[in-house]
């Protein structure tokens, strides 16, 4: 599944991670982590059995990751376009 605002984290100077996620039960559909600081990580899960979105990104100027989720995916969008507009990620 493309959520294409991916592009919008590769011109934002993050580059997609590949890890070994580990819970077979929820499905982590990205990972990025932001050029010269790998504490600062964007993720896209997913939890099939409950139909839930979970979204990590890092909150700007904070030093943490901020993680919300979402049963409905054209909200999680909305809410991922929003944070790019506002320029609200690290």
């Amino acid at each position: 599944m493309v959520f294409s605002c991916e592009k919008e984290f590769v011109k934002r100077s993050y580059y997609e991670y590949k890890n070994n996620h580990a819970n077979p039960e929820v499905k982590q559909l990205f990972a990025y982590c932001k050029k010269n600081n790998e504490t600062a990580m964007i993720t896209l899960d997913y939890e099939e059995a409950l139909n839930k979105w979970y979204f990590s990104y890092p909150m700007k100027n904070q030093g943490i990751n901020y993680k919300v989720s979402f049963y409905n995916k054209d909200k999680l969008k909305n809410y991922i376009y929003s944070l790019l507009d506002q320029d609200l990620l690290e």
